[in-house]
């Protein structure tokens, strides 16, 4: 074991598809590999080296842990649950627990460690992970403004991975209806055009750095702007091939969309998006048969460093 996985409720089998046969066995929803870490498509967190720990009690498995490295701590859920608390606890010396649940844009902590105990007296631990909220899970405090639940896609996004347009900048969300990633890129100030053949609600349709164009997403010619939004309903290759149609005219940079599957995941497909330079994939929390892919331009890249 040189790595481990947290797995997507319900795609577990994706992730086992991703590692092929590196793969080495799993406890629940953590799925170990032969190899090292590497960034996953359908992983929520990363364990980077974990180690099998024995300790004889509470106190003896805290300290193993802090001799690891000094908090914080995670415990991921698998079995001994209570005992895995206690432990968890401990390892904080004190110190309050982070929120359940994150604001939007929530300033980003430094990385957990991570563990799950695998019988009363083992554990597997990984003091290196990719996540600094549990699991790579994040939960928010909801906004009952918000037009659809679509919103909590670009909330996570932008929130795990600090960035996000700033106020002023162009934005185009295609297949908006009913306008939830309209109205989060609105409320941090963007200028919004959203395209689709369906009305928003109207609360998001009368916001002033809003504008509706009724037309077909996928007949549109590129247009100078800043950023490149997709929540559309779509067959995966027509997505991709609006991509390319984007990218190659140079007029915009800045591209966050999300890939929707039908049936068993085209991986073949999620393969030559990840192709395009500076490419990346994953499936978010608030994803459901679909991945999120974005690739962006280096000064937006910086913003996040």
């Amino acid at each position: 074991m040189k790595s481990a996985y947290w797995a997507p409720e319900k795609f577990a089998n994706d992730l086992r598809q991703e590692l092929g046969s590196a793969y080495a066995g799993e406890y629940g929803s953590l799925i170990l590999s032969l190899e090292p870490a590497k960034d996953l498509v359908w992983a929520h967190s990363v364990w980077r080296n974990p180690v099998r720990l024995e300790f004889t009690s509470i106190g003896d498995g805290a300290k193993k842990l802090r001799a690891l490295r000094n908090g914080p701590w995670a415990l991921a859920p698998f079995e001994n649950h209570r005992r895995g608390s206690l432990i968890e606890e401990q390892t904080r010396g004190g110190r309050k627990p982070p929120p359940a649940k994150l604001s939007f844009l929530s300033p980003r902590r430094s990385a957990l460690g991570q563990f799950l105990l695998v019988e009363p007296g083992v554990m597997i631990a990984a003091s290196d992970t990719s996540s600094w909220v549990p699991q790579g899970e994040p939960t928010f405090d909801e906004s009952s403004e918000a037009p659809s639940r679509a919103y909590l896609k670009l909330w996570e996004w932008f929130t795990i991975e600090g960035i996000h347009p700033r106020e002023g900048e162009t934005c185009l969300d295609l297949g908006a209806s009913p306008g939830g990633w309209t109205w989060v890129l609105a409320n941090l100030g963007a200028q919004v055009t959203s395209i689709d053949k369906a009305d928003l609600a109207p609360h998001v349709a009368t916001m002033p750095n809003v504008t509706l164009r009724r037309a077909d997403a996928f007949k549109m010619k590129p247009e100078k702007l800043d950023w490149l939004f997709s929540d559309v309903i779509c067959e995966p290759r027509r997505l991709l091939q609006l991509v390319h149609e984007w990218r190659d005219s140079g007029l915009c940079r800045n591209f966050v969309c999300t890939i929707k599957f039908k049936g068993e995941t085209d991986f073949k497909v999620l393969r030559e998006f990840l192709e395009i330079p500076g490419s990346h994939a994953r499936h978010l929390f608030h994803n459901k048969h679909e991945v999120t892919w974005w690739s962006l331009s280096e000064e937006m890249r910086e913003r996040a460093k």
